[in-house]
Formats: C-alpha cells, sequence, structure tokens
C-alpha cells in the first residue's frame, strides 16, 4: 500500500515534468519520498533537479541516497557530474571507473572521462577515452572531434584523419559537415603547415592568413555555409557561418552585407563592434583626434624621460595588473635589455601608487623609464566593464604615444617576460612600418593578429593605420559595445 502510493506520486511528478510544470514536479517527487524514502527513482530525479538548479548541498544526500538504493548508470553518473562540478574530480573519476568497470565500452562514460581528463590538463589520457567513446558509438561525432583535437599535440595528423572521414561519413548531412570542417580545418591547416616546415600556429607574412594549404578543404567550407545561408537567409548561425566563409575568402564586401544582416542579433559578442565599411574609415580619416577621442579621460605625465634611441618597448595596464604581472615583467627587462627605453602607461592608480610606481623604476638604473597614468574610474563598474575598458582603450593610448614620440614603439602583453634582449625582437622590423603575430589557419576576424606584441613606427604609414585603429575602438568605446578582451 504504501509503495502503491509512493509511486502513485512519482506518476503524477512525471506527468508534471512533462507538462512543464516544475513546481509541481518538485512537490510530487517529495512527497513520493515521504511515504517511500528510499524510492531510487525519485531521489535520482529530486537530486537532478536540485543539481540543475545549482543547489549542490542538498542534491548530494539525495544523489548518494539513490545510488545506495540502486546503483544505476544513471545514478552513479548523475553523483560522478555533481562531484565533478564541485571540485572533486578523483572522486568523479571513481565513480565513472565504477560505471566502466561493469560496462568498459559504455560510450557516455567514456566520453565523460574524457571530459574530466581534460579538466584536469591531461590531453592525451583524454584523447585515449574519446578515441574508445567514438569506437563504442561511432554516431558520436562530437567524441570523435574532441579526440582529434586532444590528440594533435601528440599525433598532429589525426586531426585531418578525422575530418575527412567524418565528411566521407555524412556525406548527405551538409550541416553536420560544416560544423566538422568548423572545428578541425583549422587543425588539418596547421598540419599542413608543419609538414613544410613552419610553425604551425603563427604566419610570416599576411599572405598565410587563413587556409593557404587546405585551400581546396575551405572551398568545400565555403560552399556548405553559403548553401545554408541560402536556404535559411534569416537563420543568425547560418548567415554567421556565410560571413565566415566571406571573410576567409578575404570578400570584405560581402562578408560586411552579410554581417548588417545579423550582427544587431548578436548582442554582447564581438560582431556589435565590427564592420568593413569603407565609409567608416574614411570618416574617421576626416575627423579630428579631439572629435575621434572624445569622452576618454585625459592623460597625465607621472614621469617623462628623454629617449634617445628609435625602439621604445611600451606597457598599459591598470594596478592590480602592474603589480601582478608589470613589475616582473619590468625587471626581466631591465635584466636583458640594459640600455633598453621604457614607457610605462597605467590606469586607475592613486597618487600613491604612481609615487611608488615611479620610485621602482627609477631603481632600475640600467634603463630609461618614462610613466604616464590616466583614471578613467572602470573599476568601480564591476570587473567586465573594466576588463574591457584596460584591454581596449590600451590600442588608443598605444597609438597616442607612438604619436607624441614619433619613434618606435613595441606594446607588449604585461603578463609575460623577456628572455632575451628586446633588441633582438626590434631588428626583425627592418624597414617595414608595423610588426604583428600573425595566425594562420583562424575563422573569426579577431582571432587573425595576437595583441601580445605589436610594433609600430612613427612613420606617417603606420600613424595612419594605428590611427584608423585607435578611432575605431574609441568609438565603439563611445557606444558601448566594446565588451570582453
Amino acid at each position: 500500500m504504501v509503495q502503491a502510493k509512493a509511486d502513485e506520486f512519482f506518476a503524477r511528478a512525471i506527468a508534471a515534468a512533462n507538462a512543464g510544470d516544475v513546481a509541481t514536479m518538485e512537490a510530487e517527487f517529495r512527497a513520493c519520498l515521504t511515504h517511500n524514502p528510499n524510492h531510487p527513482l525519485a531521489l535520482l530525479n529530486l537530486g537532478a533537479m536540485l543539481m540543475k538548479r545549482g543547489d549542490h548541498a542538498h542534491a548530494e544526500p539525495l544523489l548518494r541516497q539513490a545510488v545506495a538504493a540502486q546503483a544505476s548508470v544513471d545514478s552513479v553518473s548523475m553523483l560522478a557530474s555533481l562531484l565533478e562540478v564541485t571540485g572533486r574530480l578523483d572522486k568523479a573519476e571513481a565513480c565513472y571507473q565504477d560505471i566502466l568497470k561493469a560496462m568498459p565500452t559504455h560510450a557516455p562514460t567514456l566520453k565523460a572521462m574524457g571530459g574530466l581528463c581534460e579538466r584536469a590538463s591531461k590531453a592525451f589520457e583524454a584523447g585515449s577515452y574519446y578515441q574508445r567513446a567514438w569506437q563504442a558509438d561511432p554516431s558520436d561525432v562530437d567524441a570523435a572531434i574532441r579526440y582529434a583535437i586532444t590528440n594533435f599535440d601528440y599525433n598532429p595528423a589525426i586531426a585531418a584523419e578525422v575530418m575527412d572521414r567524418l565528411l566521407a561519413d555524412h556525406a548527405s548531412n551538409d550541416g553536420l559537415r560544416a560544423a566538422v570542417m568548423r572545428k578541425l580545418l583549422i587543425y588539418k591547416e596547421f598540419h599542413a603547415r608543419m609538414q613544410r616546415g613552419l610553425m604551425p600556429y603563427h604566419a610570416t607574412s599576411l599572405d598565410e592568413l587563413f587556409f593557404t594549404y587546405c585551400a581546396s578543404d575551405f572551398e568545400l567550407y565555403r560552399k556548405l555555409c553559403l548553401q545554408a545561408a541560402e536556404k535559411a537567409p534569416h537563420d543568425p548561425g547560418a548567415l554567421l557561418g556565410k560571413f565566415t566563409a566571406l571573410f576567409c575568402s578575404r570578400d570584405r564586401r560581402g562578408a560586411q552585407e552579410c554581417l548588417q544582416g545579423f550582427a544587431s542579433r548578436m548582442n554582447g559578442t564581438p560582431f556589435e563592434a565590427m564592420t568593413f565599411d569603407p565609409a567608416f574609415y574614411h570618416e574617421m580619416e576626416k575627423t579630428d583626434d579631439t572629435s575621434l577621442f572624445q569622452g576618454l579621460p585625459p592623460i597625465s605625465t607621472v614621469t617623462a624621460a628623454n629617449f634617445k634611441d628609435e625602439h621604445i618597448t611600451y606597457l598599459s595596464c591598470n594596478i592590480s595588473y602592474f603589480i601582478k604581472f608589470a613589475i616582473p615583467l619590468i625587471r626581466s627587462f631591465a635584466h636583458t635589455t640594459p640600455g633598453g627605453q621604457l614607457h610605462v602607461h597605467v590606469m586607475d592608480a592613486t597618487d600613491d601608487q604612481l609615487k611608488a610606481i615611479a620610485a621602482f623604476c627609477r631603481g632600475l638604473a640600467n634603463i630609461t623609464t618614462a610613466i604616464s597614468a590616466e583614471r578613467p574610474g572602470v573599476d568601480a563598474q564591476g570587473a567586465m566593464a573594466a576588463r574591457s575598458y584596460y584591454h581596449a582603450i590600451r590600442f588608443v593610448r598605444f597609438y597616442q604615444h607612438v604619436e607624441h614620440y614619433g619613434r618606435t614603439l613595441w606594446m607588449m602583453d604585461v603578463d609575460a617576460l623577456f628572455n632575451r634582449d628586446a633588441r633582438e625582437m626590434y631588428s626583425a622590423l627592418g624597414d617595414e612600418d608595423a610588426a604583428f603575430r600573425i595566425r594562420a589557419g583562424r575563422f573569426e576576424p579577431w582571432s587573425q593578429f595576437s595583441a601580445a606584441v605589436i610594433g609600430a613606427t612613427g612613420h606617417p604609414t603606420s600613424l595612419a593605420y594605428f590611427r584608423l585603429i585607435a578611432g575605431y575602438i574609441a568609438h565603439f568605446h563611445r557606444l558601448g559595445k566594446i565588451t570582453g578582451d
């Protein structure tokens, strides 16, 4: 009788779940457990519900009780997921391994173990589990892709092999084929570069952008993306694929037209702050600096320097990054580059902090240092607003200081160190106007160039180029469209 009543409440909970009535579902599960505290499915479902809600403290005892009442794949897997989410990776692994002892080819658990190994930075082991998951379930394309990516550093040819196999196995599913290429084509390009003795991730010229050595594969990707957008002209995902295909084909006009069709629906993404419209840049060229950079706080000089050599290393960050990262970087610069020149721009530092920075730099007598500062006050607007400002506006300040000095400045990410004399890097510029770290085999516009190291001369061509970059960033900052990194 008691069990029958418990089963009745459980059936009501399932009916409420099917109707989307979460409150009633929870109440009925709890009612079920008042009649049978060890009802395994009620324990499991209520525990899963609380876990989804983020109430891990109350979910865990329910899931442990569910396992004790009836140790099923579902209950053990759910408990393992909770342990993983709460950072107890070793205990989560023990749960997954219990399942694999009984069911060595259980694909979902093999895949879960792959994810667990990835979290623990065990890429090789993760790849092995993903491979076994794919072997156990050949239809699991995601497991295949993860296998290829996690194994790339150990066997670069795997990604190309997996991509080609998936394309052949799913020849009639164009959407899936495009998704596969979106994930793995970059790794096939990296492998092709390695076969030619080139660095996989970093190009040496603009000619190596995109997919130089996998052009025929990219053409298939382009075809699939354009076809998808033609079939679904109002679907943001299809338009995004079309945009990517056109951009990587160097069709800026086509990419701009496509961008206009979906950017307004991509709130909080870099697409909101993106344009290839020549008219936008022509207008900036005609705008004076005061108008171009209106709304930004003034720059103050903390310590001036009489730089005599051509090259100046440039750092820009907020005060917390200066303390955590810039101090070791500056020490390494002074150690490796005696006689070097350095400009440090610090954001949102107090007067006392700026005095301490100046004193620190004076103590490094073998380098010449200038210090400037600004106080945008974004540190009081939350971490995201502050991060967005500091990361973006440094490019504006970089341009302004290149113009001010009329010399070659090298902006560095501050979370780095110098291992060799910076003059070795300076010499690589030669007679060029600008230097970047260029990334090969990338789809997204914001991934083409790395901001880790940027060099700019004081020549008119360089100044005009970096002025457009600075103006672009300042414009979208005023519109509140600069977010994230």
